[in-house]
């Protein structure tokens, strides 16, 4: 099957490791992937959820179907001036993603890639400008020194947040909820 030809793949080209992150827990699943020579990875790379917006909705619809907390928390940190820049290409945002996720790191049961990777990935993906996104949350007067971030992918109907998060500031006065 697929795992089986990508194993094959992986060893022609002499690849060093090979991570396939599922959203299962399910036994059959994983006793499969055992069975082919598949074996658990060290360290979680990502936290377990990803978060998943129906994009064919309007901005005010996915707010109104927000918990009334989550729509409190966007209200008073837009309030205390927090705001959000998007970057769709070049380096400044994933220098600001990588400083985040760094953070984040240090602080979790997970580790992480290096910069050039989510670079090599951003501008991967950003051949136009609606596929990915790099989105830094901070004070309105302070742009270059972020409290939050997310690496999110988009295709015509749904945005993937990928990977992101706040630092400990960002945590302590819960911008995360902006995004």
């Amino acid at each position: 099957g697929l795992l089986k030809a990508i194993k094959a793949f992986s060893k022609k080209e002499k690849f060093d490791s090979l991570i396939i992150e599922t959203m299962t827990e399910d036994p059959m699943y994983l006793n499969m992937m055992k069975d082919i020579g598949y074996g658990k990875y060290f360290s979680e790379v990502q936290p377990r959820d990803t978060n998943i917006i129906d994009m064919t909705k309007t901005e005010d619809e996915i707010f109104a179907e927000l918990k009334g907390k989550y729509r409190r928390e966007i209200r008073k940190a837009t309030k205390d001036g927090y705001v959000v820049t998007t970057y769709n290409s070049g380096t400044k945002g994933v220098d600001q993603f990588y400083e985040i996720i760094s953070s984040v790191v240090g602080r979790g049961n997970f580790t992480t890639y290096k910069k050039d990777y989510f670079q090599k990935m951003f501008d991967a993906m950003s051949f136009d400008e609606k596929n990915v996104e790099v989105h830094i949350i901070h004070k309105q007067e302070t742009p270059d020194k972020p409290l939050g971030a997310y690496l999110v992918l988009y295709d015509q109907e749904t945005a993937y947040e990928l990977y992101g998060g706040t630092n400990i500031e960002g945590r302590k006065n819960r911008v995360g909820f902006l995004l």
